[in-house]
C-alpha cells in the first residue's frame, strides 16, 4: 500500500528548498504581462488547443540547435515566440522564422544545468524546470531573475496560478512558491510517495498530480490541504492527470479512468485491449488515446467507441486536438493529421534532418540523413506546429507554407546500371519529401511498364514490396516471380501533399546464372505474368503484362508476428463502472522512478 501522505515540517522545508535571487543588477524592466501559456495549452493540460488549420501543412522554416542529441523540452509559444530548454541551454526563438530571439548562457556556453521540462510563460517571465532547480527568466531578455534550488530532477512543466508556482521533482514533492517574493506558499512541499514526473493541473481550486508509484492526488490550491487520493489497480502508468468540466482523468494500464473532481471517487473506467501508452487527449464530446498495438481510439464521454485508426507505429507523446484534426506522433517520427469525426488519416510527415539548403540532396544518402525522431511533446497554436527533435531541429509546420519541391529518392535497389540476379528481387527504395510529406496514395512502382505492388513505410521512410499477411502466425514480404534475363527499366511515380510528383526511371540487368542474394537456390519454375501477382484493392492496373519465369515457394525470409500489431479484432470490451481502487500486489503503481528521467509527460 502506498505511503500515507503527510505535509513537511518547517525543519524540512529548510533543509530541502533552497531560494537563489539573482542580484538586483541581473534583473531587466518588466514586459507587459501576456495571458499565461500553459503546457498543453491551458491549465487542465487536456490537449485541446482552439485552433483551425487546413489539412495540409508544409514546413514553414527549420532551426537545428548545436550540440543536441536528445529532446525532451515540449516547446511552448507566446506572443509569436517559442521557449524551449535544450541541454544546457534555454532558446527563445521567433515563430515566424525560426531565428533566435535570446538564449541563456547569453554567450552561447553551456550552463551547468539540464532544461528539460517544458516552460511556462507568465507574468512577463519563462519558467523552466532543470536537473537541479527550478529557473525563471526575463521574457524580454532572456536575463536569468532568480531559481529555487531542489534535491530532485525536475522536468515537470511549471504550473503558474494565481501569483503561485507548482512543479514536482523526483525527490518525492511538489513544491509551492509564491511568485512575488519566492517564499515558501502553505510550507513549500507537499511529501508524495514517489517522484514527480507529472505535470500538475489546476481547477476550481484544487491541484491535481501524479507520482511515480502511480498514484493519484487531489489538493487544495491555495492551502495544500490534502482532499484525497486514489490508487488506480494498474497506477497512473502514461502521463499526467487531466482536468476538463468539473472531471479529472488519467491513464491506468489498460483503462482511461474518470474521477470527479473534489472527491476523488471513481466515476467511470474504460477498458481497451492493449496498454495505453500517453494521457488523454480530450474535447468536449470525445477521448482520444494511443495503444501499444499502434492504435488511437476516440472514445465518447461515455465510454463507446467512436472509431479506431492504426498507424504503422506506437504514439507515446500526447496528442493535441484542435477545431480542425487530432494531431499525433509516432515513435519513429512521423507526423500525423487525423479528421476526428471519422479517424481518417487527412495528412502525415516522416521527419527528417534539417537540410541547410532545401532541394540540395547531393551527396545525401540514407546514412547520412537519417529520419529524425522526438522524445519531446509538440505544439499546435496560432496556425503552427512546432516539434523538436533529437537532432536539434525545431521545426515549424503551416498550412500556408509554400511547397515547390518534389520528393526525392535517395538511394534504389536495385541500383541503376547494376547487374542482379532476378530471383527474390527485394524493390527497397529510400525517399524523403522536406516541404508537405509524401502522400502514400500517390506510390507506385512498375518494372518495364508492369505493376508491381509496392508500398510506403514513413516509419523508415522506404518503398518495398507490400507485406504478405495470407500466412498463419506469420508476415513477410511478397515475393515477385523471377524477371527474365536482360535489361530492365524501372520506373517510381511519388507525389506529396500538395502535388508535387517525383518521376524516377532507371535500369538494371538480371542475369539468372547469379545466385539470388539471401536466398536458396530457385525451385521449379513456371510460367507467369506481373498482373497476376494480385495488387492490394484499389492500386491501379498493370500497363502491360510481362511474361517470366520464377520460383513460386514462399519467401525464405518469412519472419513471425511480432506482438499483436495490427491485429485488434473483435469489438471493444463495454465500459467498466465503479472499480474499487485497490491497489496492486506490494504497492506499486505502473509508475517509473528510474534514474535518468522519463521524458516530461
Amino acid at each position: 500500500m502506498m505511503n500515507l501522505l503527510r505535509f513537511s515540517s518547517a525543519v524540512l522545508v529548510a533543509a530541502m528548498l533552497t531560494l537563489c535571487v539573482q542580484p538586483a543588477q541581473c534583473q531587466t524592466d518588466a514586459v507587459a504581462a501576456t495571458p499565461t501559456t500553459y503546457y498543453r495549452d491551458d491549465a487542465g493540460h487536456d490537449g485541446y488547443s482552439p485552433t483551425k488549420l487546413p489539412p495540409i501543412l508544409s514546413v514553414l522554416w527549420q532551426n537545428t540547435l548545436p550540440g543536441i542529441t536528445t529532446a525532451y523540452s515540449t516547446p511552448t509559444m507566446s506572443d509569436g515566440v517559442i521557449y524551449l530548454g535544450a541541454g544546457g541551454h534555454v532558446y527563445a526563438l521567433n515563430a515566424n522564422d525560426g531565428s533566435i530571439k535570446w538564449q541563456y548562457p547569453a554567450d552561447g556556453s553551456a550552463s551547468a544545468g539540464e532544461f528539460d521540462s517544458p516552460a511556462t510563460v507568465a507574468d512577463g517571465k519563462v519558467f523552466v524546470g532543470s536537473n537541479s532547480n527550478l529557473s525563471v527568466f526575463d521574457e524580454a531578455s532572456g536575463s536569468l531573475l532568480w531559481q529555487v534550488n531542489t534535491t530532485g530532477y525536475n522536468v515537470s512543466a511549471p504550473l503558474v496560478e494565481n501569483g503561485n508556482v507548482f512543479f514536482g521533482s523526483s525527490d518525492k514533492h511538489l513544491y509551492a512558491i509564491k511568485e512575488a517574493d519566492q517564499q515558501p506558499l502553505w510550507g513549500g512541499v507537499f511529501r508524495t510517495g514517489g517522484p514527480v514526473f507529472s505535470s500538475p493541473c489546476v481547477g476550481e481550486g484544487m491541484l491535481w498530480f501524479s507520482d511515480g508509484d502511480g498514484g493519484l492526488y487531489g489538493v487544495k490550491e491555495n492551502t495544500g490541504a490534502l482532499q484525497w487520493t486514489f490508487l488506480p489497480n494498474g497506477g497512473v502508468s502514461a502521463g499526467s492527470p487531466v482536468y476538463r468540466n468539473g472531471i479529472v482523468y488519467a491513464s491506468s494500464g489498460t483503462d482511461v479512468i474518470s474521477l470527479f473532481f473534489r472527491s476523488g471517487a471513481l466515476k467511470d473506467s474504460f477498458q481497451l485491449p492493449s496498454i495505453i501508452t500517453g494521457p488523454p487527449t480530450i474535447d468536449d464530446t470525445n477521448i482520444f488515446v494511443s495503444t501499444s498495438d499502434s492504435d488511437i481510439y476516440c472514445l465518447s464521454l461515455r465510454g463507446a467507441t467512436v472509431w479506431k485508426t492504426h498507424l504503422q507505429d506506437v504514439v507515446t507523446v500526447p496528442m493535441q486536438i484542435t477545431d480542425s484534426y487530432l494531431y499525433a506522433e509516432s515513435r519513429s517520427g512521423v507526423l500525423y493529421a487525423i479528421d476526428p469525426s471519422n479517424g481518417k488519416i487527412v495528412w502525415s510527415y516522416a521527419l527528417q534532418q534539417a537540410i541547410v539548403e532545401p532541394g540540395d540532396t547531393s551527396g545525401i544518402t540514407k546514412d547520412t540523413m537519417p529520419q529524425a525522431r522526438s522524445n519531446a511533446g509538440f505544439i499546435v497554436q496560432n496556425g503552427k506546429l512546432i516539434i523538436f527533435c533529437n537532432d536539434g531541429t525545431v521545426t515549424a509546420f503551416s498550412g500556408t507554407a509554400p511547397d515547390h519541391i518534389a520528393p526525392q529518392a535517395l538511394a534504389l535497389n536495385p541500383q541503376p546500371d547494376s547487374t542482379v540476379a532476378g530471383a527474390n528481387l527485394q524493390f527497397q527504395i529510400f525517399v524523403t519529401d522536406i516541404g508537405s510529406g509524401i502522400d502514400p496514395s500517390t506510390v507506385s512502382l512498375k518494372i518495364d511498364g508492369a505493376q508491381v505492388p509496392v508500398t510506403y513505410d514513413p516509419t523508415d521512410s522506404m518503398v518495398s514490396l507490400q507485406l504478405d499477411k495470407s500466412k498463419n502466425n506469420s508476415i513477410g514480404r511478397i515475393v515477385l516471380p523471377t524477371l527474365p534475363d536482360g535489361q530492365r527499366t524501372a520506373e517510381l511515380n511519388i507525389a506529396d501533399w500538395r502535388g508535387n510528383t517525383l518521376d524516377k526511371k532507371w535500369s538494371f540487368t538480371v542475369d539468372n546464372t547469379l545466385d539470388p542474394e539471401g536466398s536458396p537456390p530457385p525451385s521449379p519454375i513456371q510460367s507467369n505474368t506481373f498482373n497476376q501477382l494480385g495488387a492490394a484493392p484499389g492500386s491501379p492496373s498493370s500497363a502491360g503484362s510481362i511474361t517470366y519465369s520464377g520460383p513460386t515457394t514462399p519467401n525464405s525470409d518469412t519472419a513471425p508476428a511480432s506482438g499483436s500489431a495490427g491485429s485488434s479484432s473483435g469489438g471493444i470490451p463495454a465500459p467498466i463502472h465503479n472499480l474499487p481502487p485497490t491497489p496492486p500486489p506490494g504497492g506499486g503503481g505502473g509508475g517509473n522512478s528510474s534514474f535518468p528521467p522519463p521524458p516530461p509527460i
